[in-house]
């Protein structure tokens, strides 16, 4: 059953899932700034959308085993910091086409980043950037470290 985080004022938000399958939802922006927001899902199955209406300056992600996505639309106005740490399994991230985005992962030979090549250039070795990038009021910059499993980033409208 998904969790709406929708119409509460959130100052702080620490999400520790373990075994388990969830959803949760920010449907409008959330009108207090979060200035740390953390998230650690054990082995499990997880997607959180509308994370750029959580209003959040940084996030972290630690994903332990276990199928998992991350969607960045709502109302992002600000740059934010996404540091994210999977140990196995597979994560979907899904960025907006109309903000800036920079990606900092190194691959390596039990992980796997697919970065839609058409949307991202990669600006030196392991660190991509959009077109939008340092030309919008809304950033995200990711750092991403992946044990076994395989990293999807996805531009939507």
């Amino acid at each position: 059953m998904p969790q709406f985080l929708t119409g509460l004022k959130i100052k702080d938000l620490n999400v520790d899932m373990g075994a388990a399958k969830g959803v949760i939802l920010f449907r409008k922006p959330n009108p207090e700034k979060i200035s740390r927001m953390n998230i650690d899902a054990g082995a499990c199955k997880l997607e959180i959308e509308g994370l750029g209406n959580a209003n959040f300056k940084e996030m972290s992600f630690d994903g332990g085993v276990g199928d998992f996505t991350l969607d960045f639309s709502g109302e992002l106005n600000h740059e934010a910091f996404v540091e994210i740490d999977m140990g196995l399994g597979r994560l979907t991230i899904l960025v907006p086409d109309n903000i800036g985005v920079k990606i900092e992962s190194k691959d390596s030979i039990l992980s796997a980043l697919s970065i839609e090549k058409d949307e991202f250039d990669e600006i030196e070795e392991d660190v991509w950037v959009n077109d939008q990038y340092g030309r919008t009021e809304g950033e995200l910059n990711f750092n991403i470290e992946v044990g076994l499993g395989t990293v999807d980033i996805e531009t939507i409208d």
